[in-house]
């Protein structure tokens, strides 16, 4: 529709970000047993709070520290 048209844009450039890890991705320390655990953790979020998360690193084990992954858990 030619109504919807975009007033503006925003684009990050999260790998200059110090905020965003400098385009960092998550990854578990070595020994860690419990992974499972922290993130499901994360996934359940603070809705109390009404904080959600969404991203690769609240993925299922199969797509952690993908593009996969965070497409899956932002559907989620």
């Amino acid at each position: 529709s030619p109504s919807c048209v975009p007033v503006a844009a925003l684009a990050t450039c999260w790998a200059s970000d110090e905020f965003a890890g400098f385009g960092s991705y998550s990854n578990f320390q070595v020994g860690l047993e419990e992974a499972h655990t922290d993130i499901q953790v994360m996934r359940e979020g603070m809705p109390e709070r009404g904080v959600w998360l969404a991203g690769e690193h609240t993925a299922p084990f199969v797509a952690l520290g993908t593009s996969t992954g965070a497409w899956w858990s932002g559907e989620a």
